[in-house]
């Protein structure tokens, strides 16, 4: 059923907080694209395009075309399983770190869906006796580092033929999980280890001793430098984020947002965010102007994988149920106009069009008929009001008066909205009542609102039955303390006049025990008001106009205070609920716990 009759809106609680800024907003255009039962230890986005997602799980690599989330190529010549997987930064060549300690390069050039699994790598070097979870390209792409759990870092040209490594260092006492090169300098070299430390290396140098030691406190799993930030190290242990100036060695900032180990930190396209993933199911978003976290996402299993594209279209995300998560940024919705077209006047003009045709034949004239005859499209007019102007003559002139507000369009109506139309208004609370749990806590407000505007809240809740009783009592029970729409909840409570079942009383106790432990706080905190006002008077002259309203924010943070002399504060006058006591003059809530005390 079609009409104009508004639909039930749920209503927002102006305190909470439904703004969003900018950054947050960009960050929530990101929504789940696919999810594919593939395990995936390490994924990356190519660097250019067409920005594909490699993906390794097991002892294959699995290539996904990000326009489409389906499989675009398959690397399976691994004789055990892999580590890490990254792309070099033009994204010619994709390199593979293996548990037994061999690195190899695959030319992405040739990546065709007819050739799955036959492809086989360009390059292959035997860098350490272990496993090698983690190795980085330099800026010239011609060099590469692997770390590994052997304790060792070394230093490769991919330049020459010679698979001897052209740097050697033995740069930790426990498993070496991650390092990256120091941007704009191709010879320093930060490498960070389980003995909890980050050592920061100079490769012209024997390795021999670092330049740099950073002590995390914790095994540190992942280390990043952004470059937009003057070199900024950020070094990922346990749940804690630290982040080092690189010049004097001194932590600059120490997060914890995370509750369980952090196993991935990314960088955003222009460096200006930081991507955070953990086995607590989180991912973090954090600006790094000020550190404050802009946007989280809970996601259904434990992180153990994290990449974003160049761009920061798409998020692809390794779980620990073995899933692989693509995430992808939502399209902005463009409006588009449909143009309306009147089917009246279409008619006519076919008519007028047949008629001249029937004429000229009658005449016996010869004539081309054409088969098809095209229908002019009308001129497309605003909708107006025709009114009759009286003219001084006598005569009535016809004119047409433009709206200047478009015309309402046509809304369907559901079935609470029709029950409200109609009316029924004790129906439409029996069938909020009976499946209370199914709306929102705004939606049965928003209902209730509606009545209550219509004078029909007492007709509404005059005879509900038991079970829808006790649903609401205990629906105000658990949402008389809410500030914004206490007003409207008060008036359904003094309405409910009738004699109570056994079950009933014991949802309407709940109530009264919850408004005496709020009358009782109420009674503490006026005073305690009390006191603060006669301590304010008392300095009153001594104090200028400006610290006076410093005074009244330090004391009441902000919120609107009321003169209160003590003689009424020892009299224990309640005024409401803490938060609206400023708002209720005529002493509700003890009329509420007055009322309730009536139905026993």
């Amino acid at each position: 059923m079609t009409t104009h009759f508004k639909p039930i809106q749920p209503l927002r609680d102006a305190n909470a907080e439904d703004g969003f800024s900018d950054e947050q907003k960009y960050w929530m255009r990101l929504e789940e694209a696919a999810v594919f039962e593939e395990s995936c230890c390490s994924c990356d986005f190519k660097p250019s395009t067409p920005y594909s997602l490699a993906v390794a799980g097991g002892s294959r690599v699995i290539v996904f075309d990000t326009a489409t989330t389906e499989q675009s190529a398959i690397y399976s010549r691994f004789k055990t399983s892999i580590c890490s997987i990254k792309y070099r930064h033009d994204g010619a060549l994709l390199g593979v770190s293996t548990e037994n300690g061999f690195l190899q390069f695959f030319d992405t050039h040739s990546e065709k869906p007819r050739k799955q699994g036959l492809r086989t790598p360009i390059r292959t070097i035997k860098a350490h006796k272990s496993q090698i979870y983690s190795f980085q390209f330099d800026a010239s792409g011609h060099k590469v580092a692997s770390f590994s759990d052997d304790c060792y870092t070394k230093l490769f040209d991919l330049a020459t033929e010679n698979a001897s490594p052209i740097w050697n260092c033995g740069a930790h006492m426990d498993f070496i999980r991650t390092g990256a090169f120091v941007p704009n300098n191709e010879f320093l070299l930060a490498t960070g280890s389980y003995d909890n430390t980050i050592h920061l290396w100079d490769t012209r140098q024997d390795g021999s001793s670092f330049v740099r030691e950073f002590n995390h406190g914790l095994p540190v799993a992942k280390i990043l430098f952004s470059s937009s930030q003057n070199n900024l190290l950020a070094s990922a242990g346990g749940n804690l984020i630290k982040f080092w100036d690189l010049n004097n060695g001194q932590i600059v900032k120490e997060l914890q947002l995370h509750k369980k180990t952090i196993t991935s930190l990314k960088l955003s396209k222009d460096e200006t965010f930081l991507i955070s993933g953990s086995t607590d199911r989180r991912v973090n978003i954090v600006k790094l102007d000020n550190f404050d976290l802009v946007h989280t996402w809970h996601l259904d299993a434990p992180i153990q994988s994290l990449a974003i594209d160049p761009f920061d279209n798409h998020v692809a995300f390794g779980l620990g149920n073995n899933n692989l998560a693509i995430w992808r940024r939502k399209k902005e919705e463009k409006v588009e106009k449909i143009k309306k077209t009147k089917s009246g006047k279409r008619k006519r003009k076919r008519n007028e069009s047949k008629e001249v045709l029937q004429e000229t034949i009658t005449n016996n004239d010869v004539v081309d008929i054409p088969e098809n005859i095209e229908e002019e499209e009308p001129e497309e007019r605003p909708k107006g009001l025709i009114i009759f102007k009286k003219e001084r003559d006598g005569e009535q002139e016809k004119v047409e008066l433009k709206l200047t507000e478009r015309q309402l369009e046509q809304m369907k109506l559901g079935d609470h909205d029709y029950l409200l139309r109609e009316g029924r208004v004790q129906e439409l609370v029996s069938t909020i009542l009976l499946k209370i749990k199914g709306y929102s806590f705004e939606y049965i407000v928003a209902v209730f609102h509606q009545i209550r505007i219509r004078q029909q809240l007492k007709l509404a809740i005059s005879n509900l039955e038991r079970f829808e009783l006790v649903n609401l009592f205990q629906f105000l029970t658990n949402n008389i303390g809410n500030k914004q729409f206490f007003d409207i909840l008060y008036d359904v409570i003094i309405y409910v006049q009738k004699p109570l079942h056994r079950d009933v009383r014991n949802a309407v106790r709940l109530l009264q025990k919850i408004l005496d432990k709020e009358i009782e706080a109420q009674k503490k905190l006026l005073r305690n008001g009390g006191l603060f006002e006669m301590m304010k008077n008392g300095n009153k002259n001594n104090l200028t106009v400006k610290k006076e309203e410093k005074l009244n924010k330090s004391l009441f943070n902000g919120l609107p205070s009321i003169a209160i002399p003590y003689s009424q504060c020892s009299r224990g006058l309640p005024l409401g609920i803490q938060l609206i006591a400023p708002y209720l003059e005529d002493l509700r809530l003890l009329k509420i716990s007055e009322m309730i005390e009536k139905l026993f």
